[in-house]
């Protein structure tokens, strides 16, 4: 392969097999582009038998990173038909680690977090409520105006779901995630709002994530109820773990008498 090439990449199309060495540095073909027809009986067999006589033809090392790419139209039956099989298949995935730890804590409830909210509900979380003792969601900050409503709609959905028996919010955050392409910081009170407004909406407990800051990885940089000592990282500075440890004394209690006053870590 020439040596201004930093990769090698192939385009399989429905009439031709396209491939060319790639200069990086400048986004272009490092030599011209190899096009070989596709075979009419398109085996995964014969497509790899015509990009490996492609591969040969540059002289491409072992070492050299390979993309290969098959850009068609979608069909919207075969991504629904997709869907469905993921969930059919996490679904049965989960009930499979659920029966075999019911064996050994057999009188344990047993729930898992579901991901409803308006960009993450892929799911189909009614045929999952019947699995679980009781639901529990993950919601997250939603950045804008929006934010209030969109909780409200998530909300109604869990407490569909639950069908009047108990659902937590397993995991939302004091303020900032770190796996959004804008990572919006909570103003003051945010906490307390979004915490009441999933009370307000029927969530029986309001747990966070995560309780202690991480020192190390990608989570480092997600804020934390606690804050950590050995990391310089914003999510281990802010304080923001006084608000939730405080507000969880004030909480209404809907089964009884005022919550007792929790111990500080």
């Amino acid at each position: 392969m020439i040596e201004t090439a930093q990769a090698f990449g192939v385009d399989i199309g429905g009439s031709g097999i396209k491939a060319a060495p790639v200069d990086l540095t400048k986004g272009d073909f490092a030599e011209p582009r190899l096009k070989i027809l596709t075979p009419e009986v398109s085996t995964p067999q014969a497509v790899a038998k015509i990009v490996k006589q492609q591969l040969d033809h540059f002289e491409v090392p072992e070492s050299a990173p390979v993309g290969i790419a098959f850009p068609a139209p979608i069909k919207p039956g075969q991504k629904l038909d997709f869907e469905r099989f993921g969930n059919d298949m996490l679904l049965d995935f989960y009930k499979a680690e659920r029966d075999a730890i019911a064996e050994i804590c057999p009188d344990k409830p047993f729930t898992t977090n579901f991901m409803v909210s308006t960009d993450q509900c892929c799911m189909d979380y009614a045929a999952w409520a019947k699995e679980v003792n009781f639901v529990s969601n993950d919601h997250y900050f939603h950045e804008g105006e929006s934010h209030l409503d969109e909780l409200a709609c998530s909300d109604a959905l869990m407490d569909s779901l639950a069908l009047g028996k108990p659902w937590y919010v397993m995991e939302h955050s004091t303020s900032a995630v770190q796996w959004k392409p804008l990572n919006t910081r909570k103003r003051k009170g945010e906490i307390v709002r979004d915490s009441l407004a999933h009370v307000a909406m029927g969530a029986d407990a309001i747990n966070f994530f995560q309780w202690r800051a991480s020192a190390f990885g990608a989570e480092a940089f997600h804020s934390a109820m606690r804050r950590c000592t050995r990391s310089p990282t914003p999510a281990c500075r802010a304080p923001n773990w006084r608000t939730p440890t405080r507000r969880s004394s004030s909480a209404p209690n809907r089964n009884g008498p005022p919550a007792p006053r929790p111990c500080r870590a």
